[in-house]
């Protein structure tokens, strides 16, 4: 059984003692130094640091911390941080315990509710938990009962990450798709609007079609008397215009521009 009360300092305290005057720690931090050791001392992913005194106590420290952080009780300690990365089609999320912060009253509050003694966090005895301070008279050597941590439930606890990875997961799809959804609509819109336009032989023929048309409203063609209805272009824009108010190219500007254009094309003017 690990003894977290026993002295782990691989550093002279003097050393530490700017770090009490950070507010916030990383997870990584917070453990190590409640085990007594500098973060900046050591390399926790270099493997001679396996043969660290303190190596066992942060192994153990560090497990509780993390699955304390993960459970949803009510006092949850602090926001998890998550690394996502793609294999194949899978994405993967794992918590990332160098950016996941907690504050130092957070830490100390959880550390005196599990009874975790730190010589770095409760450097005077009246800091201390009471069930370690032998002159508190809530120590354990002078009741004979003692406490225990509430039971946790690991199934609920393993179901509640993987319905997290499966949040992280879908979260991730959901913005590809999105992604995609937006190009697949951009391709579609400059589609649309390239079709809508006419090709220049297609111009040419409506016009000429107007042009004709004019022409026999005006009499132009053979055999064929002016429409008594339009005794001028104007009288028949100013129709036109009232009767299709609100289609597409219908304006009075649009057909002032587009009769002489249509004429034009004909070779009627």
């Amino acid at each position: 059984m690990i003894d977290f009360a026993s002295d782990c300092w691989g550093l002279v305290m003097d050393e530490l003692e700017y770090w009490r005057f950070i507010d916030e720690f990383s997870v990584n931090e917070a453990v190590l130094l409640s085990v007594g050791v500098n973060p900046l001392s050591v390399n926790i992913e270099d493997v001679s640091f396996k043969r660290h005194e303190c190596h066992e106590k942060y192994v153990l420290l560090k497990r509780k911390l993390t699955e304390a952080i993960k459970s949803r009780s009510p006092k949850r300690l602090t926001r998890i941080e998550y690394n996502f990365t793609l294999e194949g089609s899978t994405v993967i999320s794992t918590a990332d315990w160098n950016r996941t912060r907690i504050t130092a009253p957070v830490l100390k509050a959880w550390l005196r509710e599990n009874k975790i003694p730190s010589a770095f966090f409760f450097p005077d005895s009246s800091d201390l938990p009471a069930c370690l301070d032998q002159a508190h008279d809530q120590h354990p050597s002078k009741h004979a009962a003692s406490t225990t941590d509430a039971d946790t439930n690991p199934a609920l606890e393993f179901q509640k990450d993987e319905l997290k990875k499966q949040l992280g997961q879908m979260t991730i799809a959901f913005q590809a798709l999105e992604t995609e959804m937006e190009s697949i609509k951009a391709e579609r819109d400059a589609l649309k609007k390239e079709l809508s336009k006419p090709g220049e032989k297609s111009r040419r023929a409506y016009l000429n079609i107007i042009a004709a048309l004019l022409s026999y409203i005006n009499g132009k063609c053979p055999d064929v008397d002016p429409h008594q209805s339009f005794k001028s272009e104007a009288k028949l824009i100013n129709t036109l215009r009232s009767f299709y108010c609100g289609y597409p190219g219908m304006s009075e500007s649009n057909l002032k521009h587009l009769f002489p254009e249509a004429k034009r094309s004909l070779g009627d003017e």
